[in-house]
């Protein structure tokens, strides 16, 4: 069957495939929207994050991706709920149901969890820069290696 726009049933055809990319059109508009204003995430980039500086904890817990630890409280305030990045000796004075932000005190057990998450930043430093230095070396050896290939072949010839 073939349309073309002198017939009716052509006309409809036409019509439908140009409402059908609209409404496509406008449905993309609509999810890039709500992407950009925070939809789907519930992280630090969640505009609930400012208004969850000050409320009551709800949970905690430990990401560990990577080569080290971030350390995380979920906070509520009234409807909005988000997660904050904490030190380590916060997460460890975080307490569910307490008033967000955390006060520390002076204690032994501050000062120890303080030196504890220091100390594991800078492990974390030292192997990523001990992997970027070794894939520098290896960058080397394959350039070094292929120039020595090289001109091998090419003193053969």
């Amino acid at each position: 069957m073939r349309f073309n726009k002198s017939s009716v049933g052509g006309q409809a055809a036409i019509e439908f495939i140009l409402f059908a990319v609209m409404l496509i059109i406008a449905f993309a508009f609509l999810i890039m929207t709500y992407l950009d204003n925070g939809g789907f995430r519930g992280g630090r980039d969640s505009p609930d994050v400012e208004l969850t500086q000050t409320g009551t904890i709800e949970g905690k817990y430990i990401d560990s991706a990577g080569f080290s630890k971030s350390y995380y409280v979920t906070v509520r305030n009234g409807s909005h709920q988000a997660d904050h990045e904490v030190s380590l000796a916060e997460y460890n004075a975080a307490a569910v149901g307490a008033d967000f932000p955390i006060v520390l005190t002076d204690s032994d057990s501050v000062k120890t969890d303080e030196a504890q998450e220091q100390a594991d930043n800078t492990e974390a430093d030292s192997a990523k820069s001990q992997a970027a230095e070794r894939q520098n070396n290896a960058y080397w050896q394959w350039f070094w290696t292929h120039q020595l290939l090289t001109n091998m072949s090419a003193g053969g010839e």
